[in-house]
């Protein structure tokens, strides 16, 4: 009877140290979900430039009056783990913000956490639905 109540407070310390550890490190899941937006969005215009499909997919929406964002949310396999896209606006918290470069095709992707006047996160594309250095 005394190893049993032995495991239960032995338990209750390692459930509460890894309810300590999880609540001080693992951030919040907005910033987070923000960060793997601009991953996405990065990956995906990279894509335009190497793959005919995704070039071809990238340029049927841009020229028939959609935006990169619209093209995004064609290829989001999962919307609901992404955040807020959002083309040539105003940033809003936990969002993320694409933006015409300033050379042609050039996209610039700006992530945003709970403030809207730095973006938290920033990344650029160069030559989006370009077929220059397409891989068939």
């Amino acid at each position: 009877m005394v190893r049993l109540k032995q495991r239960r407070s032995g338990t209750s310390i390692t459930l509460a140290l890894i309810a300590a550890i999880c609540a001080s490190g693992c951030g919040d899941a907005r910033v987070t979900k923000v960060e793997k937006g601009v991953v996405f969005a990065k990956r995906l215009l990279e894509k335009t430039k190497t793959h005919f499909p995704t070039t071809v997919s990238y340029n049927s929406i841009v020229e028939t009056g959609g935006s990169p964002v619209s093209f995004l949310a064609a290829n989001a396999m999962e919307p609901k783990a992404l955040p807020r896209f959002i083309w040539e606006g105003p940033a809003a918290p936990f969002s993320v913000v694409l933006r015409n470069g300033a050379v042609a095709g050039e996209i610039v992707i700006e992530g945003y956490k709970d403030t809207t006047d730095k973006a938290a996160f920033t990344e650029t594309v160069k030559g989006c639905g370009s077929d220059e250095k397409r891989k068939d």
